[in-house]
C-alpha cells in the first residue's frame, strides 16, 4: 500500500480533541476510498472510530488520490462506562485501501501544531501513536458523570442535569412552539416520554434482580421471528429460565405509560436483555451493572457502514449518545467484521463474538429446504419448471421514514421482454419500502411481487439468480452458491452518502452494472462471475455447520453466569 499521512494539527480544548490530516493514495479505481481508523486503548479496552475525511479529489499527474480531514472527537466519550476511565490512551492508525488492511500504520504523528489547554486531557506524539493523558487533579465533566456512573449519580445531579436538557431543548425549538401547531409538538412530546421512561427505569431499580430472567426486546416486530425464534426454540427447553417478551414495532411516541413501565421492570430485573436490531428505547435506561445486553445483530458479515462508522455522513449518530454502547457482546458471523462491528456500534472489539447467525442454520438443514419448496410451489404453482429470478434491492433513503426505491430504474416489462419465456421474476423490495412495484398486466403470469412475504431468506431456496445491489442478501445468498449480479445505477452516489465497510468492486461476489441493458445482456448470456462465491463465503463466515444457534445460547448462558440446561 503507497500512502502518505500527515498530521497537520492537533488541538485539545476542553475535552475534545480535533485533528487536521492531509493524506495522499496511489490511485488504483474511482470507486475505492481509503478508511482511516482511529484505534484508541485505555490499557484494557479499545474503540475504533472513522476519521472523517471532508475532501477527496484526483491528481491526475501523480496518479495520487488526495484527501483533507478536519474533525472534533469528544474525548470523554471514547469508552463508554470504563473501568479504566483515569488511565492514558493511546491511539494508533489503521489503514484500509481496496484489500490491503495495516494495522497500526507507520505514520508520524507528530503535527506542526500540537495545541492544548492542558486542563482535562494532554497529549504527547511518540512516534507512530499518540498518548493522551488525563492532567493531575483533573475533574470529570456532567456529562461524563452522568454516562459513567449511570444510576449511580445522586437525585440531585440528575434532575440538575435534566432540567438543563429541557430548558436547552425548549431554547433550541422556541420558535416552532411559538407555532402551536400539533405537529411541531411530537418531538417535545417524545422527548417527555423518554423522561418517563428514565423516571420508570429509576424507580424500578428497587426490584431485586431476577437471575435466570432473559427477556427478548424488538421495536421491529410484534411476533417472534428471525433470529429471536432459532434462540428461543433451544433455550425453552430449560425450565429454570423466566423468559420474557417485549416485542412491538411502536416507537417511545406511541407507547402507553403502561408499555414503559414494564419495558422499563424487564429492563432493570433480566438478568440478560437480547436485541436483535436498532432498538432506541432501551437506551434511554441506565443499564444496572450486573444486567448483559446481547444483541443478535440481524445482518451477516459487514457491507454498508452503520451507527459511528457514518461519522460525518448524513443522520450520523451524535458522538455522545448512548445508542449501541451498552452492548455487552455482539453476535457476528465471522472474525474477519470484528473491527468492522466495534467501530460501528462503539463497543471494545473483545465485545464482539463470531458465533454465527442463528437464522443461517435453516440453510444447512435439507428437510427444511424440502418442506420450503414444497410450500412455495404449491402457493405459486407458476413457478414450477421455471428459472427463477429474485430481485431484491435495498431501499433509498435514511430510515424506514423516508425509504423509497425508485421503481422507474427497473422497468419490468422491458427486463421480461429480454431475458425471454424461461424465466419467472420474483420482486422482493426491503420492508420500508412502502410502494408496490409496477407490473404491466401483459406480464402478471411471469411476475410475482412478493414483497408482503415475511421471509426472504425462504425465497433464496427457489432462485437460479439474484439481482440486487447493496442489501445484505448478499451473503445468505452464498451459502446457497446461487449467482448474483448488481444492479447498481447510483453506485457513486451511494458510496459517498452512506459508504462500505470494504472495497465495493472487489468485494461483491458477481459483475455489477449501472444501466439495466447491461444488466439483462449478463442475464441473457449467463455472465454471472460464479468464481468469485467461494471465495466470498470463506471471508464472511468461519463455519458452515449449522450450528451458529447452539453457539449463541452458549454465549447466553454464560452471559447469564449458569450452566446450559437443555439437551
Amino acid at each position: 500500500m503507497e500512502y502518505g499521512l500527515f498530521f497537520r494539527e492537533i488541538h485539545i480544548r476542553a475535552a475534545r480533541i480535533r485533528f487536521v490530516v492531509d493524506g495522499e493514495f496511489h490511485f488504483v479505481s474511482a470507486l475505492s476510498r481509503p478508511k482511516v481508523i482511529l484505534h484508541f486503548f485505555n490499557g484494557e479496552e479499545d474503540r475504533r472510530i472513522p476519521l472523517v475525511i471532508s475532501e477527496f479529489r484526483r491528481d491526475d499527474k501523480t496518479r495520487k488520490l488526495v484527501f483533507h480531514s478536519d474533525y472534533t472527537y469528544l474525548l470523554d466519550y471514547l469508552f463508554w462506562k470504563s473501568k479504566n476511565s483515569g488511565n492514558d490512551i493511546r491511539m494508533y492508525v489503521n489503514l484500509l485501501y481496496v484489500d490491503e488492511y495495516e494495522e497500526k500504520a507507520s505514520v508520524s504523528i507528530g503535527p506542526d501544531v500540537l495545541e492544548q489547554d492542558g486542563l482535562v486531557y494532554k497529549a504527547y506524539a511518540e512516534g507512530n501513536s499518540l498518548r493522551i493523558a488525563h492532567q493531575p487533579g483533573w475533574q470529570k465533566t456532567l456529562s461524563s458523570i452522568e454516562q459513567n456512573t449511570g444510576s449511580r449519580n445522586t437525585g440531585l445531579q440528575a434532575s440538575r442535569a435534566y432540567i438543563k436538557k429541557a430548558f436547552s431543548f425548549l431554547d433550541e425549538h422556541r420558535s416552532v412552539f411559538r407555532d402551536g401547531r400539533r405537529l411541531v409538538r411530537i418531538p417535545w412530546i417524545a422527548w417527555k416520554r423518554g423522561q418517563l421512561l428514565r423516571a420508570y427505569s429509576r424507580m424500578q431499580k428497587e426490584h431485586s434482580l431476577v437471575p435466570e430472567r432473559i427477556s427478548f426486546i424488538s421495536a421491529r416486530r410484534t411476533e417472534l421471528s428471525g433470529n429471536f425464534a432459532f434462540v428461543y426454540n433451544k433455550i425453552a427447553q430449560d425450565d429454570r429460565l423466566d423468559i420474557q417478551m417485549y416485542l412491538t414495532k411502536k416507537d417511545l411516541y406511541h407507547m402507553s405509560g403502561a408499555e414503559i413501565s414494564r419495558l422499563a421492570l424487564l429492563c432493570a430485573t433480566s438478568r440478560v436483555l437480547v436485541l436483535d436490531e436498532y432498538t432506541p428505547f432501551v437506551h434511554y435506561i441506565a443499564i444496572g451493572p450486573d444486567t448483559r445486553v446481547v444483541q443478535l445483530w440481524h445482518a451477516c458479515g459487514a457491507f454498508k457502514t452503520f451507527g459511528f462508522s457514518r461519522l460525518g455522513k448524513p443522520k450520523a449518530p451524535s458522538q455522545k449518545t448512548a445508542l449501541h454502547r451498552n452492548y455487552d457482546y455482539v453476535t457476528v458471523s465471522t472474525g474477519n467484521v470484528r473491527m468492522c462491528h466495534s467501530e460501528g456500534f462503539g463497543v471494545p472489539t473483545a465485545n464482539v463474538v463470531p458465533t454465527g447467525i442463528p437464522r443461517t442454520d435453516i440453510f444447512f438443514d435439507r428437510d427444511y429446504r424440502t418442506r420450503t419448496r414444497r410450500r412455495l410451489y404449491e402457493k405459486y404453482p407458476l413457478l414450477q419448471g421455471r428459472r427463477v429470478i429474485l430481485f431484491a434491492p435495498t431501499f433509498r433513503g435514511h430510515d424506514r421514514d423516508d425509504a423509497y426505491y425508485p421503481m422507474e430504474r427497473f422497468q419490468v416489462g422491458s427486463f421480461m421482454d429480454a431475458v425471454g419465456e424461461e424465466y419467472v421474476l420474483l420482486i422482493k423490495h426491503h420492508p420500508f419500502v412502502r410502494a408496490v412495484h409496477p407490473v404491466p398486466e401483459a406480464y402478471r403470469e411471469r411476475v410475482l411481487d412478493l414483497s408482503a412475504e415475511t421471509e426472504l431468506n425462504d425465497l433464496l431456496f427457489l432462485a437460479d439468480l439474484i439481482i440486487t445491489d447493496y442489501s445484505s442478501l448478499v451473503f445468505e445468498a452464498s451459502l446457497l452458491d446461487i449467482p448474483m449480479l448488481f444492479y447498481t445505477f447510483d453506485l457513486e452516489e451511494y458510496i459517498s452518502e452512506r459508504d462500505f465497510y470494504f472495497d465495493f468492486e472487489s468485494f461483491v461476489p458477481g459483475q455489477f452494472f449501472y444501466t439495466q441493458e447491461e444488466l439483462e445482456r449478463a442475464v441473457v448470456n449467463r455472465d454471472f462471475a460464479v468464481d468469485r462465491l467461494g471465495a466470498f463465503k470463506k471471508r464472511f463466515f468461519d463455519d458452515f455447520d449449522g450450528h451458529s444457534t447452539d453457539r449463541v445460547v452458549a454465549l447466553l448462558y454464560q452471559a447469564m453466569g449458569i450452566e446450559p440446561g437443555y439437551q
